[in-house]
């Protein structure tokens, strides 16, 4: 996260609710990527880029239906040990490869 932002984490409160401080590894965040090949608005390609990331879980309505193709927007599981990369590389279906950047909310 850019800025020294932290990550709130809630958990639904309940009679028993432990007050210990759990070690998070694994959080689900939104994010954008602007400029997206036209190869990638597929389904499946868009997953296999947002897998590069980390594990896909939902893809924003307007996305989906392709409402909006200035940008994608997805949600992702992410490991936060991990470095959040800002670029992935990826693989057109002739071979090449190419730059795609990855914008975090």
């Amino acid at each position: 996260m850019d800025g020294g932002a932290k990550a709130l984490v809630l958990r639904q409160w309940t009679l028993d609710f432990p007050f210990v401080r759990e070690d998070i590894t694994r959080v689900s965040v939104w994010f954008s990527i602007t400029n997206l090949n036209l190869h990638a608005w597929s389904p499946n390609e868009l997953s296999k880029i947002v897998s590069l990331v980390g594990i896909p879980f939902y893809a924003y309505q307007c996305t989906s239906l392709k409402y909006r193709i200035s940008y994608a927007r997805v949600l992702v599981e992410v490991d936060v040990r991990k470095e959040l990369p800002k670029q992935v590389h990826v693989q057109l279906p002739n071979g090449k490869y190419y730059i795609q950047e990855i914008w975090y909310e």
